[in-house]
């Protein structure tokens, strides 16, 4: 088993304190969910825009996305369980969810209007880096992304700096935010624009 696989048999599988069921609710949770929320109307995401998450667990930012008006909802999620669950607790949730790696699942996605991550990026093995051209290639207007920028945990967790990154692969960076309510220090919004090609 390689890095890559072993990355995706922790998500498959993962230890307890990272089980689907840690990420129903919860305060520090429901803070992230609303400033990610409060990011899509400050950057007037319309209802009527389609919206890709990346690694969107049991759903609850898709759910808190879902009550405020947006309907046109997509996700990819590796973990079978987290979706179980997700269908248990936000019944009303009516998001299209693959199941499977962001890496076998987004080459053939959809091109939506914006894609999100929360703390989904940073596990992403630095083999499998073409992922970020791919956004690029299948977003119409942003990304966005909510992630720890600093932290380093093996091969679990690799530091990046997104604006870097994104732009390098024609995406403008219009606006930055440091202090990520419910979250440490080493997390980093950033919202990334589209540029048009001439």
């Amino acid at each position: 088993m390689d890095k890559r696989e072993e990355i995706w048999d922790y998500w498959y599988n993962p230890p307890e304190e990272n089980r689907p069921e840690c990420y129903v609710s919860g305060i520090r949770s429901d803070k992230r969910s609303q400033f990610l929320l409060d990011l899509f109307r400050k950057h007037h995401v319309a209802y009527s825009h389609t919206v890709l998450e990346l690694g969107c667990n049991v759903g609850r930012n898709l759910a808190t996305l879902s009550q405020a008006g947006y309907q046109r909802l997509y996700g990819i999620e590796i973990n079978p369980d987290a979706i179980e669950l997700m269908v248990d607790k936000y019944p009303e949730l009516a998001a299209k969810i693959r199941i499977g790696a962001i890496e076998e699942q987004l080459p053939t996605h959809r091109t939506v209007h914006v894609i999100f991550s929360v703390a989904v990026l940073m596990h992403l093995h630095p083999d499998s880096e073409w992922v970020f051209a791919k956004m690029y290639e299948r977003t119409r207007k942003l990304i966005i992304t909510i992630e720890d920028e600093k932290s380093r945990n093996g091969s679990l967790h690799v530091s990046r700096n997104y604006r870097e990154i994104f732009e390098s692969h024609g995406m403008h960076c219009i606006d930055t935010v440091y202090h990520v309510p419910g979250a440490n220090s080493h997390y980093v919004a950033r919202v990334f624009l589209k540029k048009l090609r001439r």
